[in-house]
């Protein structure tokens, strides 16, 4: 039986074994696909280990990972909700916060300014691979005014791990308090016109943490006397006996005023409306 026979018109290659042809392609491709399914988070990972190379870091830095999922575990335990967007803005908030401090940022991240606000292309590979791995769970609202998914973690991080010092928990712990409970719509209208790198940024360019103003000075706090522990003691008795000491009676006597003729006279005037 012949496979292949020439035809005449256009010199095309015809076949008489074309379904078949088309069937391994078919098996073939279905293949080709599964592998690319199956590769999907191995391609995140390693845009997340390119990104993080170039900014000086390991890949995959665990403490980013947990950082997002302590952002999403306090928030969701403290009456507030937790979206996408709300989380990216609460990543540029603490890196606003950490730049105030420490003069530079926590994540590293390449903020830009987009047409929703801050945006960094390395938010979502690793959000991505947060939820394929079960670290943060979505789900569908059920609430009309909540549009779009709802992040929550599978197990409660706390906020003291991505950081190396109370202070630095310190910082996103007083951010989340503030701007946890409050709608995602009320946190762009802040992050775009109340933030430094927002307010001073060129669309579509990079942000510039640089302009983020030092961190405000401490509330004031009376210094320490120079006095010994023994001298403020001593004073402080020598006080309590003055206070309780009985006071000496007023050695001022009273004495009633004297009312002239002079005097009379001047109030007859006032009260005759003479004057």
């Amino acid at each position: 039986m012949r496979l292949l026979e020439v035809g005449a018109v256009g010199g095309k290659l015809r076949t008489n074994g074309e379904h078949r042809a088309k069937l391994c392609y078919n098996i073939l491709w279905d293949a080709v696909r599964r592998i690319a399914s199956r590769s999907t988070l191995a391609l995140s990972a390693g845009s997340i280990a390119a990104s993080n190379t170039d900014e000086g870091r390991s890949p995959m830095d665990r403490r980013l990972a947990d950082l997002l999922v302590a952002i999403v575990s306090y928030v969701t335990t403290h009456d507030g909700y937790v979206t996408k967007t709300k989380l990216l803005k609460l990543v540029y908030l603490l890196d606003v916060e950490f730049y105030r401090t420490h003069g530079k940022t926590f994540t590293g991240f390449r903020w830009k300014y987009f047409h929703l606000g801050p945006w960094t292309k390395e938010f979502n590979p690793l959000l991505d691979i947060l939820v394929a791995q079960g670290a943060l769970i979505e789900n569908s609202s059920t609430r009309a005014d909540y549009d779009t998914k709802l992040l929550r973690a599978s197990e409660t991080i706390d906020l003291r791990k991505p950081f190396d010092t109370y202070r630095d928990e310190a910082i996103l712990k007083a951010l989340l308090d503030t701007w946890g409970p409050s709608g995602t719509g009320e946190i762009l209208d802040y992050v775009y016109f109340r933030t430094e790198p927002m307010e001073h940024g060129v669309r579509s360019e990079d942000l510039d943490f640089s302009k983020v103003l030092p961190q405000t000075p401490e509330a004031y706090k009376r210094s320490a006397s120079a006095d010994t522990s023994g001298e403020l003691s001593r004073a402080r008795r020598e006080l309590a006996q003055k206070m309780s000491a009985p006071r000496p009676e007023s050695i001022f006597d009273f004495t009633a005023p004297t009312y002239d003729d002079e005097f009379h006279a001047a109030m007859e005037k006032l009260d005759s409306n003479q004057v």
